[in-house]
């Protein structure tokens, strides 16, 4: 049987509740490595809780977590729930940036807001940011701004400062603030910048080492690495 049908019988049996099936059937989807990186976005959908599908949830989260690109640059990408979002923009594990987490975000956001006059983020109107902060609502949040560069922050998230609410933002911007003071001996010193209860850093070591494209290049390197040893 053919893993997209075997993968169909696993969805149907869920609903059913068959859970000798559900454990012996995805056992032996998880086999089949090759069908599941190919299919790492539908499976990552479909296996989402309420669903039973335990063994390939953790399987997808593993996955997505070590290679985010793998979803984030995925052509379905903007069609990925939001309750989907929601669990992986709160996941500490996930090797990605907060600026490309962010901006991965709002292109969503936008794909995914059917009031916006246009999708030039430098025009909006006021009208426009309203409905795209309300799409975005639960999710923009979560994202660990101070641990963006400073002028990352400034270049690419202020324009979007209305998006996020004025009182996160300004919230955010004097953390990053980098104004100086000016010493008892006259010499000038950093402000200290305002202290917010951080979160741990996710650990992304793409944003300063390379871009997503190409770190889907290096990932497309890793699968076929990964074939070629499953064939010897």
């Amino acid at each position: 049987m053919s893993s997209s049908k075997i993968f169909d019988c696993l969805k149907a049996a869920d609903e059913l509740c068959l859970d000798e099936f559900l454990d012996y059937a995805q056992t032996c989807l998880l086999g089949r490595k090759d069908w599941l990186k190919e299919n790492l976005f539908l499976l990552y959908r479909d296996t989402f809780p309420p669903s039973s599908l335990t063994k390939l949830q953790e399987y997808c989260i593993n996955q997505i977590r070590k290679y985010p690109l793998k979803l984030f640059i995925s052509p379905e990408f903007i069609t990925l729930p939001k309750v989907c979002l929601e669990e992986l923009v709160q996941d500490d594990l996930l090797e990605i940036s907060e600026l490309q987490l962010f901006e991965k975000l709002i292109e969503w956001g936008i794909a995914n807001t059917e009031d916006l006059t246009q999708t030039n983020i430098n025009k909006f109107s006021e009208k426009d940011c309203a409905s795209l902060s309300l799409t975005l609502d639960k999710l923009l949040k979560h994202i660990r701004f101070y641990h963006m560069e400073s002028n990352d922050f400034y270049l690419r998230v202020t324009p979007l400062k209305a998006v996020l609410g004025t009182n996160f933002y300004d919230e955010m911007e004097v953390y990053h603030n980098k104004s100086t003071t000016t010493s008892t001996n006259g010499t000038s010193i950093p402000k200290p910048k305002k202290f917010i209860n951080l979160l741990p850093n996710r650990g992304a070591i793409i944003s300063k080492i390379m871009n997503l494209q190409q770190g889907a290049i290096i990932s497309s390197w890793i699968d076929r690495k990964d074939i070629g040893q499953t064939d010897n």
